[in-house]
């Protein structure tokens, strides 16, 4: 017998002690534990993230700036011979002439082939260039971030191979109020950054990563941050959460569910206590594991 608890073991659990042991309120029960598993146990520690959930991203680098050689209004291809770009690279584009309309914008490559790419918005839609002026002449494309492989909720550090000084964060007003971080004539090691989720109208979350300035040379950087896991949906998915704390989501559910009218009276005093026992085991491993491992940690984020 597995020591862990899949979907189907968890709504099980909750449909038997609310007394529905045919699972007829099945569709119930199924949202309320994605709402207790992802909205309450995995946030429920408020000073620190479940350090389960942190996770590394390794494989990114910065890239030289592509020089713009012709851009087709009507398909919006854009030329630039060996542009190194892959899809999910975020650009900023400077210099063209004609159409001006691409200028100090940023936007999300669509790589077509090694010479060729498409543009997108920070949000995912296509970029049409048909109204635009015709493209004349020169234009370059600057490495201004990328998409992220994996789905952070938070990011707890930025920093570049063989450097000591993390990034630090940078939000919109200090952006707009200087913008001199968005300027191409001036490229160093970047050392600010600006992380912005987006979710679009067919589901699709994006996790964005800008970083200022631009870069002078390329760069391996190190993104730690927090993970946001997936719903549960199939019978045999497992939740992101050691396998010693999935009753918390049993007990949790059927304490919602108390308060809903859908178990017998003397369960919405068990239930709740038993649900807050749970979470606090969880916040006391965290804690201690954040105390262990990260000793200066109460300078970051979750500090309150």
């Amino acid at each position: 017998m597995a020591d862990y608890k899949a979907y189907s073991d968890i709504y099980g659990d909750v449909c038997r002690a609310m007394g529905d042991l045919s699972q007829a309120r099945l569709d119930e029960v199924k949202a309320v534990v994605n709402m207790v598993y992802l909205n309450e146990v995995c946030l429920c520690d408020e000073l620190h993230p479940l350090y389960w959930l942190m996770d590394l991203i390794d494989d990114i680098k910065t890239k030289n700036e592509a020089t713009i050689t012709g851009i087709v209004a009507a398909t919006g291809v854009l030329t630039a011979a060996a542009h190194g770009f892959v899809t999910g690279d975020i650009t900023q584009i400077a210099g063209v002439v004609g159409m001006i309309e691409l200028n100090d914008r940023h936007f999300v490559v669509v790589k077509v082939d090694a010479a060729t790419f498409t543009l997108k918005d920070l949000s995912g839609t296509a970029v049409s260039t048909a109204a635009y002026t015709a493209y004349t002449s020169g234009g370059k494309a600057y490495h201004r971030g990328v998409t992220l492989s994996k789905n952070f909720r938070t990011i707890h550090s930025v920093n570049f191979l063989d450097f000591s000084i993390p990034l630090t964060p940078i939000g919109f007003q200090e952006l707009e109020k200087n913008t001199g971080w968005y300027d191409t004539d001036s490229e160093s090691q970047p050392t600010r950054y600006l992380h912005k989720p987006y979710a679009d109208i067919a589901g699709t979350e994006y996790q964005r990563l800008l970083w200022f300035t631009l870069p002078d040379t390329v760069y391996y950087a190190r993104i730690w941050g927090e993970k946001i896991p997936s719903r549960l949906s199939a019978a045999g998915d497992v939740p992101v959460l050691p396998a010693r704390f999935h009753d918390a989501i049993v007990s949790g559910s059927v304490a919602r569910l108390v308060q809903y009218g859908d178990v017998q009276i003397e369960n919405a005093v068990v239930w709740p206590g038993l649900y807050k026992m749970h979470l606090e085991a969880i916040k006391n491993e965290n804690r201690e594991w954040w105390r262990k491992n990260m000793p200066d940690a109460r300078s970051g984020h979750y500090l309150i």
